[in-house]
């Protein structure tokens, strides 16, 4: 009951619900954002980012099922600034799923894309480096 994913600023408990569907949507987040710095030196064509598009969609469509079942009780018994701490958390595959809606819809390109595949990298880099700190630190 104590352990790493009780938090007592979230006293119900589709909370245990809400954290790991949050943990997995970083999850997504972080592979999505390295395999866009994996292919962002070379020229994907429309039908293999829409794939990956629709396995993404289903994919969050799926974790997502039992979140969506309790989020009018979470939504009730938070304040928004609460839901977005909770969110925050998340922020890879936000990242992630903008740039590969604008990829799709063509508001940028994946040359334009490689162009900042530094940044890219430092985008996709982070959530590995935080969760390899948490390894060592013992978190």
């Amino acid at each position: 009951m104590f352990g790493s994913s009780y938090d007592p600023r979230f006293p119900i408990p589709e909370m245990g619900t809400a954290n790991k569907y949050i943990n997995r949507l970083g999850w997504l987040g972080s592979k999505l954002l390295a395999l866009c710095w994996a292919l962002s030196t070379i020229n994907v064509s429309m039908s293999v980012l829409v794939g990956i598009g629709v396995t993404a969609a289903l994919y969050l469509a799926y974790i997502g099922t039992d979140y969506r079942r309790a989020f009018p009780r979470i939504m009730a018994s938070h304040t928004k600034a609460s839901l977005l701490r909770l969110f925050v958390k998340a922020w890879p595959a936000f990242v992630a799923i903008v740039i590969i809606s604008g990829l799709l819809v063509q508001a940028f390109t994946w040359q334009q894309l490689g162009e900042f595949k530094a940044a890219l990298l430092c985008l996709a880099a982070i959530p590995f480096a935080s969760s390899i700190l948490k390894t060592l630190l013992g978190d």
